[in-house]
């Protein structure tokens, strides 16, 4: 029937930003107080994750290492296929985003300042 519940996951089975910032690896970034989004926090989280023993290891080795999404396009081939489009303009302002966050949840989780 229409609106019947077919299923349900425990929310502990479900990875989530929000579980991400609850991890230690959010601690070290909250205290290091630097600019992090939901979506930065979930990623060094599930890279950390990845080559651990914890909870999320063998799932997360076993996900592809790399997607092919124009935030992650080399240089040239983004040119070719989005240069003079507004879409171009975007993800190059997303890569910059994404570049200054990595740098700055880098330094937090080495202990670095900066």
């Amino acid at each position: 029937k229409a609106g019947q519940v077919v299923a349900t996951l425990p929310n502990k089975l479900v990875l989530t930003c929000e579980a991400a910032w609850a991890s230690a690896v959010g601690d070290v970034v909250k205290k290091a107080s630097v600019q992090c989004s939901d979506e930065m926090m979930l990623w060094a989280y599930m890279a950390l994750e990845r080559n651990g023993d914890g909870k999320w290891g063998s799932y997360l080795a076993a996900l592809p290492s790399t997607v092919s999404i124009p935030t992650t396009w080399e240089g040239h081939f983004l040119q070719t296929q989005l240069g003079g489009t507004s879409l171009y303009a975007q993800v190059q302002e997303e890569r910059t985003t994404i570049n200054e966050e990595f740098k700055s949840v880098c330094s937090a989780l080495s202990g670095k300042k900066g």
